[in-house]
């Protein structure tokens, strides 16, 4: 960095020098020069010694000797000093000034040493300037404090006097003191990532300045694969998200706090379940699940999931082939990479950072009342013909609530799911060193509880992060990094939740009957009370009758980088990291008695156990993982040539231990294994390993910042392919023209900042057989493998006899899914970064896509058929980006958003010989968009008989069967009956092809208020896919309000005969509902519009003034309250948008999203 900064100031005008040389701000220079303020500033000139031999050699070859042997730094003017001057030097462990002397010897140069920074000038400069000071002005010494507009001091601003050289840095308080000022001149205060500013000293002793924030420029440096490149230079397509929006509002996972803020990424929480890193999906332009870098490293999605937000520098998002293709096979889906905070030069610099919140659900349904539910009853009944079970006295005591033993009205939600449950999460890090050794430390802790009311889930985590940087010789510097996270969970068990954990009973909520009691009705405490036809959602919360499933996830990590610098712009780099993660599982499952209450008998009936027998299972996982990568890199300006390379060699070796065992029948109420009884006892494990080798490369090439060039491939290797496939070749290439460089441009567009196109193409590729969340998960499938199992019986024994079976059949050539990547782009920056922008279009073809083939096999083949290569599909889609930033006065303002859409279709795929062309319309998917929805038409509901009889036949029985009420199909083909041939292509699918994010902030004088809003659209929901939802009695369900609202009172939505507007079918019977073609056929009706927008996030701040705060030494201090998904505007205003609907689950499987309010403070000190 320092001989770009030198290189880009030789050969200007001596007044142009110091300007542009102020608004690159010196960066490096200027930082370390000022926090190296608790030594002498000669001591660096004084202990360096230099050794030279140069024959006949120009004055900016030596200078430029002495920075490679050294971290001296020179500053002049080619107009002023001559160094193309020749001179010839030998001098051995010599100080830089005996050097400096020699080399100007017999000339007018003078020089100045402060630290590292060396400042050649000469009589003639001043003569330049016309004389800096009048005759009898008066000289003094200005000193001052600079902070930024919260009173924060700044360490390592740049204090110069207008015109010279002369200057200084403030020091870690962010105070300087610079003498011989003349009084009537100008200090130019100026700092990377503040707006410089010119300030008068008019005779004053003491300047006092505030700088403001700059929007990040162009000059900005991001992080890529395997290095930082500028942001002006990227070729490739990456989205950002910001380190302070991470932590903005307190989040649960790291996905979550970045969602909606980057476009391309859409980011939802289908499950609120505590502790469940699942329940955040994370889609990258559709591509599925990315993979996850953290400070160079791999990492897991639920390693990912739990780093604190307080501990993140920067969050990218590379997109495309360009910006993924050095992580090669497992990059075809995106890259999220990630680098924590390090240290740097200043004194220790605390900050803690601690917020509590109340969750909510997001969406709590208003269930109907028992009243209602009787009436729905009986409405059901009346229109099969069959006598009403409830009378009109009966449903009056529901709803007047005279005699509640016997007519309950039971709120199920309410009675099991709290209003609110408490969050906090506290985090405290410091950072700081000298030039020889930078430290960050960061301590955090995280504490949510679930919406049970039992208070039965708890979940916690601990994160402690160290990365410490140490100098050891001028050329060699190592890196030792130090991470550890523990979470704990523990929450209710039992045999009927579909996913082990308080989803199941999330389930019961949408299915149990509203007149039943919960444990509340119960005059005996000491019975658990249960309800006649479904399980008790409230008994089955609670650990006391259920046990407990309680997990501990233990992640360790160290890493140890050396770095090395050589000549001619070399350096080399090994880094060895290693990592563990534990997993440790505990279930109980108890064995407690639940009983029904009749109240008129005032008898309790035993009605089944919560599970038949007590049982102890423990389970533990051991995850290794070693990674090793070695670099080679080189950087070099030639005039105006830029040129980068890089090589990197990668090995990574990881093995995989399970073990579980389990015990049942327990006598005595111990947990734990050893306390079981010898029979029915079982235990099991198994073992992995693996292992991946990779070559990378990567040239870079710049002319004059206009014209960019880049090349990188990666050489990849995995053990879970064969010899002859094993090995896959991902190369990839992109270019850039700053078409707001060209002088032609910039002379007549002079408010454009800048303007770059970009266009990228590559090859990615993707090993699904490695990747747990692919249905062709599994290693070595080129291989035949063997299950050991208890499945044989011989001899007509009927005794199970432990035998080995073969598995599915293997396949020799399976290899790399490839993924061929083209993405076109433009950037751009206008009237200094006020307004900015991007947008991109991209293309991705995948072709040798695993999987098995299915439909065009016989039935007859007696084994399972292996995952081969052949599916292809391909997505586009284009992506925008639009910012603006200002200032007016004394408020700050940003406006912004992002906007994507996304499509994927079917290539090739496996399908049968169709029997008829009809047939193959429905079904074949090859050419067609997989987002289609094929669906019956429909066209409302019936109003009468006579619009039945007039109608197509539904029924198959001349509409016999059909009633006033009933969804009315629409004969498409026009034959006279409904059948699969009517069919048509309705929706939009179950994954959303457009999503957006808009965000706004303002500040005023230390008060801060920001929020963002995202969504979804271009999608649907059908509610066919939970019965719990469609179908008013399927499984004795408890049907919301808003579909089945007062069912007899005129403003209801069900349809009867007193409201033919109504807006739901005519409620059936269970059997009916389950087997009548207005609910049992995927229709049009129950398609709804899964678009939505909500506010997810939203703060109101403050920083209180320094002056308040300073004497206790704080620096700074914010206090806020905020919250997250506290708005939804949706069709869906029954159930959250953002759960997984697709028909594998329905809506009632999963925990509901969560919101919350929260209150925070963020104090340095």
């Amino acid at each position: 960095m320092k001989k770009n900064a030198w290189e880009h100031a030789r050969g200007i005008t001596f007044p142009n020098a110091v300007k542009i040389l102020l608004k690159m701000k010196l960066t490096l220079c200027i930082i370390l020069f000022s926090l190296f303020g608790a030594i002498a500033s000669e001591t660096y000139s004084q202990t360096t010694k230099l050794s030279l031999d140069l024959k006949n050699s120009t004055v900016r070859d030596v200078l430029e000797k002495i920075e490679d042997q050294s971290d001296f730094f020179f500053m002049y003017s080619e107009k002023i000093i001559d160094v193309t001057r020749k001179v010839s030097i030998d001098v051995q462990e010599s100080t830089v000034e005996k050097v400096l002397d020699k080399v100007f010897e017999g000339t007018n140069v003078t020089y100045t040493v402060k630290g590292k920074q060396i400042i050649l000038s000469s009589p003639e400069a001043n003569d330049m300037y016309g004389g800096i000071v009048s005759q009898g002005e008066q000289i003094k010494t200005v000193s001052g404090k600079i902070t930024d507009s919260s009173g924060f001091p700044l360490p390592g601003v740049s204090v110069v006097i207008k015109g010279t050289t002369n200057g200084t840095i403030t020091n870690a308080d962010g105070t300087f003191s610079l003498p011989n000022v003349p009084s009537n001149t100008t200090l130019v205060f100026s700092f990377v990532g503040m707006k410089s500013q010119d300030v008068k000293v008019e005779g004053r002793a003491t300047v006092n300045v505030v700088l403001e924030e700059e929007t990040i420029g162009i000059d900005e440096v991001v992080a890529i694969g395997y290095g930082t490149q500028k942001k002006v230079n990227l070729t490739g397509s990456i989205s950002q998200v910001k380190a302070e929006e991470l932590t903005e509002i307190p989040m649960p996972t790291l996905a979550q706090a970045a969602m909606g803020k980057a476009s391309g990424v859409f980011i939802k929480n289908v499950n609120g379940q505590p502790g469940d890193d699942t329940g955040v999906q994370i889609n990258i332009r559709g591509f599925g699940t990315p993979l996850f870098i953290v400070d160079g490293m791999p990492v897991s999605e639920n390693v990912f999931q739990q780093l604190d937000p307080n501990d993140i520098e920067d969050f990218n998002i590379l997109k495309d082939a360009s910006a993924a293709a050095v992580y090669g096979a497992r990059a075809g889906n995106g890259v999220i990479l990630v680098r924590t905070k390090r240290g740097n030069i200043s004194k220790p610099e605390f900050t803690y950072n601690g917020n509590y919140s109340l969750q909510f659900i997001t969406i709590r349904p208003d269930f109907v009342s028992s009243a209602q539910y009787a009436e729905m009853e009986n409405a059901s009944r009346y229109n099969e013909g069959l006598t009403p079970i409830w009378t009109a006295e009966e449903i009056q005591k529901f709803r007047d609530g005279s005699d509640p033993v016997h007519y309950p009205n039971t709120d199920w939600w309410d009675a099991t799911l709290r209003q609110f449950a408490p969050q906090q999460q506290h985090n405290i890090n410091v950072r700081g060193g000298t030039d020889k050794v930078k430290y960050f430390v960061s301590g955090g802790y995280y504490k949510q509880e679930g919406m049970l009311r039992s208070d039965d889930i708890k979940n916690n985590r601990y994160n402690l992060r160290s990365n410490l940087d140490i100098e050891l010789t001028k050329k060699l510097n190592m890196g030792i990094d130090i991470s550890v996270s523990n979470q704990d969970y523990i929450g209710p068990r039992n045999q009927l939740e579909r996913r082990g954990d308080a989803v199941g009973i999330m389930t019961m909520l949408y299915r149990v009957r509203p007149y039943w009691r919960n444990d509340t009705s119960s005059p005996d405490p000491n019975y658990v009370l249960d309800t006649p036809d479904q399980t008790s959602p409230v008994a089955i919360s609670k650990i006391e009758n259920v046990g407990y499933m309680k997990w501990t996830r233990l992640v360790g990590d160290a890493k140890l980088n050396f770095s090395y610098d050589l000549p001619l712009g070399f350096k080399v780099r090994a880094i060895f990291n290693f990592n563990r993660a534990y997993y440790r599982y505990k279930e109980k499952t108890a064995k407690t008695p639940l009983y029904y209450y009749n109240p008129d008998t005032k008898v309790y009936t035993f009605r089944e156990n919560t599970n038949d027998i007590s049982r102890i299972l423990e389970r533990q996982d051991i995850t290794n993982n070693l990674i090793q990568q070695y670099f080679l890199t080189w950087d070099r300006k030639f005039n105006d040539h830029n040129l980068s390379a890089l090589f990197v060699y990668e090995k990574l070796s990881d093995n995989y231990d399970t073990f579980n065992a389990s015990r049942q029948k327990y006598d005595f109420d111990l947990d734990y294994l050893f306390a079981g009884p010898d029979l029915d006892k079982n235990n099991g494990g198994s073992a992995s390993e693996g292992g991946r080798k990779a070559y990378i490369g990567r040239v870079n090439y710049d002319y004059k910042g206009k014209y960019l060039f880049e090349v990188s491939s990666r050489y990849d290797g995995a053990v879970n392919f064969p010899s002859e496939t094993r090995w896959g070749f991902f190369p990839s290439a992109s270019v850039g023209w700053r078409i707001s460089e060209e002088g032609f441009f910039k002379n007549k567009l002079p408010f454009v900042d800048n303007l770059k196109l970009r266009a990228s193409h590559g090859l990615l590729g993707y090993d699904p057989t490695s990747d747990p969340n692919s249905s062709v998960y599994g290693s070595f499938q080129y291989l035949t493998t063997y299950s050991i199992n208890s499945t044989y019986i011989y001899d007509n024994s009927n005794v199970l006899l432990r035998g080995i079976r073969a598995d599915a059949l293997p396949n020799p050539d399976i290899t790399w899914e490839k993924m061929y990547t083209t993405n076109a782009g433009i950037d751009f920056s206008l009237w200094n970064n006020k307004l900015a922008g991007s947008f991109d279009y991209f293309y991705r073809k995948r072709t040798d896509v695993l999987g098995a083939r299915l439909s065009s096999i016989p039935d007859i083949v007696g084994a399972n058929m292996p995952n081969v290569n052949y599916r292809e599909y391909d997505n586009r889609g284009w992506e925008v980006n639009l910012n603006h930033e200002n200032q007016v006065g004394e408020v700050k303002y940003s406006v912004g958003g992002n906007l994507s859409l996304n499509r994927e279709k079917t290539l090739f795929t496996d399908q049968p010989v169709y029997a008829s062309k009809e047939i193959e319309r429905r079904n074949n998917s090859i050419g067609e968009w997989t987002d289609r929805f094929w669906t019956y038409p429909t066209d409302g509901l019936f109003k009468s008989f006579d619009e039945i009889q007039s109608w197509a036949d539904i029924d198959g029985k001349n509409n016999a069967t059909i009633k006033p009420g009933d969804v009315k199909y629409i004969d498409s083909n026009g034959d006279g009956q409904i059948t699969d041939n009517d069919m048509i292509i309705a929706g939009r699918g179950v994954y959303p092809r457009l999503t957006y994010g808009l965000n706004m902030s303002v500040a005023w004088k230390g008060f801060d208020f920001s929020m963002l809003w995202q969504g979804a659209s271009l999608y649907n929901f059908s509610l066919r896919n939970s019965p719990d939802l469609a179908f008013p009695f399927y499984a004795q369900n408890s049907p919301t309000t808003d579909m089945y609202y007062n069912s007899y009172v005129p403003e209801g939505n069900p349809w009867m005969e007193a409201n033919t507007d109504g807006k739901w079918p005519l409620f059936r019977t269970d059997g009916t509902n389950r087997a009548h073609r207005s609910y049992n056929l995927n229709n049009q009706f129950w398609l709804i519009n899964g678009a939505y927008i909500r506010l997810k996030n939203v703060q109101l701040g403050y920083t209180i003034p320094q002056k308040l705060i300073g004497k206790w030494g704080i620096q700074k201090c914010k206090v806020y309250v905020s919250g997250y998904n506290l708005l939804t505007f949706s069709a869906l205003d029954f159930i959250d948008p953002e759960i997984d609907t697709s028909p594998a689950r329905t809506f009632g499987d999963y925990h509901p999203p969560v919101g919350a309010y929260n209150v925070g403070v963020i104090v340095n000190f």
